[in-house]
């Protein structure tokens, strides 16, 4: 499974938990553009960086295992 699954899957279980509703949601949780995380769903790799993934992380308190996130 590559970053962008790890990443697309870990939004999917956040919405599964009600934290967040819309990819708009998860970007001003973060702190970044609706286009980045928008990009970052698409598997845009520029975008998918260690520092993207571990604002991601951050955001949600560490909810996920920042090691899985990015490397699986």
């Amino acid at each position: 499974m590559g970053r962008k699954e790890r990443f697309v899957n870990a939004y999917k279980t956040l919405r599964s938990k009600g934290y967040v509703h819309t990819q708009k949601d998860v970007a001003a949780k973060m702190g970044a553009s609706v286009s980045n995380v928008s990009s970052a769903m698409n598997g845009v790799e520029s975008v998918l960086t260690d520092k993207f993934m571990r604002r991601f992380n951050d955001a949600f308190t560490t909810l996920f295992n920042i090691d899985s996130l990015l490397t699986g």
